[in-house]
């Protein structure tokens, strides 16, 4: 994060982290859990556990635990055709990958990659989502068979995905 002239961006990123530093990420799965059809309190709570575990990666393994997982994954199966959602999903899940590696072959055996190449079929004019998603088709890849990811498709989208953004140095 960089500081402006005014120090703001570093306030705010302080006082983001002293927000989430007391939070449970057990109790922000369940509260998703438990209302899955509100799409902003989704949102928010893919947001404070993509914090929390940002700031803690041991906090993972507790979201790990509290289903995490299989809620984000509902999220972006009720609301994945929502460019905002695919970014803010893909991000909190890579989080959690980035600190508990067990969770990628969860992840895929969830069937994440499925849900990753539809989200790049689907949102093939957005740049920031077909990078997301190029992410998490990269983390999701050494648990993923070769076999169900080459017959889904998945090279040809992780190609037309370059070949729609040439100049995009990210993808």
């Amino acid at each position: 994060v960089s500081t402006g002239a005014d120090g703001s961006s570093g306030a705010a990123a302080a006082a983001a982290t002293a927000l989430v530093a007391g939070v449970a990420p057990e109790s922000v799965a369940q509260k998703m859990g438990q209302r899955p059809n509100e799409k902003q309190l989704q949102l928010d709570g893919c947001n404070v556990l993509s914090t929390l575990i940002g700031t803690d990666p041991g906090k993972a393994l507790g979201a790990a635990n509290a289903r995490a997982l299989p809620v984000i994954l509902r999220i972006l199966r009720n609301f994945g055709h929502y460019p905002d959602v695919q970014l803010v999903c893909w991000r909190t899940l890579v989080t959690i990958v980035e600190a508990q590696n067990f969770v990628r072959k969860v992840l895929s055996d969830q069937q994440g990659m499925k849900l990753a190449l539809a989200g790049m079929e689907a949102h093939k004019r957005h740049e920031a989502v077909l990078v997301q998603l190029a992410i998490a088709c990269r983390m999701l890849l050494p648990a993923t068979p070769p076999r169900p990811f080459v017959e889904a498709g998945g090279l040809e989208l992780l190609i037309e995905s370059i070949r729609a953004h040439p100049t995009s140095v990210q993808l």
